[in-house]
Order: C-alpha cells, then structure tokens, then sequence
C-alpha cells in the first residue's frame, strides 16, 4: 500500500512539474517574441528583385566547321513597380572543369539601362569574348543585381 501511495505522489507531483515548465516556456516564448517584434519599426524593406527570362544561345560556325555559342540572348523582367537597371553576369562551365571566363578574365557582365516599373527588357544579347563549343557545354550560371 506504500508502495501505490508513493507511485501516486510521484505521478501528480510529475504532472505538477511538467505542466508548470510548459506555461514557463510558453511565457518565455511569448515574451521573446513580443521583443523581437518590437524590435521591428515599420515595415520590413523588401529589395526589388530583376528576373532573367527567355535564354537563348547565339550560335555561329567556328572555323574549323563547329558549331559554337557564340553569346546569349535573353531578356530582363523588373518586378517593382519603380524603374531600376540591372547587371547580369554569366559564367560558363566546359569540359574539365574549365569557365568562361577564366579566373584573370573580367566577369562577362552587361548592364541595362533603367528598366520602367513592371515591365521586360527584351532582346538584350552579351557575347562571349571566345566561342564555346556546343558538345563542351556542361553548365551556365548567372546572376543579376539591381545597380541604381
């Protein structure tokens, strides 16, 4: 009969602890966030963000009758509704891990002009300083940063 009674104080006083360590940690999480709200003034700034859109490779045949790429075609989508310019930049991966440009190359960037709010700059064409070929193409990477 000790033994039941013991089990049971054990048990209510466990109950006990947990439930008061749950309101504990749910106070501090409340308060934490409270804080860090408070912290905030106004409204959160979002950057305006450019897209890349519709890609398409300039091909041309090297001399020795191959077929390379010889630039990109592409267009700029500003999403905000306040005109802003853009750089793009892009870099090529061949065989072998070899980039175009090379490490001592500049980047292989252009900047637009200022793009109207909600609208695309279509038909903006960067060519490459060296034909890639076509067989040697692994991979294309690209970025693009708001400039004004």
């Amino acid at each position: 009969m000790n033994f039941e009674k013991f089990v049971a104080i054990t048990g209510i006083i466990s109950i006990a602890i947990l439930a008061t360590s749950t309101v504990a940690l749910a106070d501090e999480s409340i308060f934490l966030q409270s804080i860090a709200l408070s912290e905030i003034e106004g409204e959160i700034p979002i950057s305006p963000l450019g897209t890349i859109q519709e890609i398409s490779w300039l091909k041309k045949v090297s001399n020795e009758g191959i077929i390379e790429i010889s630039g990109i075609n592409y267009s700029v989508n500003n999403n905000d509704s306040e005109p802003h310019a853009y750089e793009v930049c892009f870099l090529i991966e061949g065989p072998n891990n070899v980039f175009m440009p090379n490490v001592n190359e500049d980047p292989v960037c252009q900047k637009t002009s200022d793009i109207n709010g909600n609208s695309i700059m279509e038909n903006l064409v960067l060519d490459f300083p060296r034909g890639i070929k076509v067989s040697e193409l692994k991979d294309i990477s690209f970025t693009i940063e708001e400039i004004d």
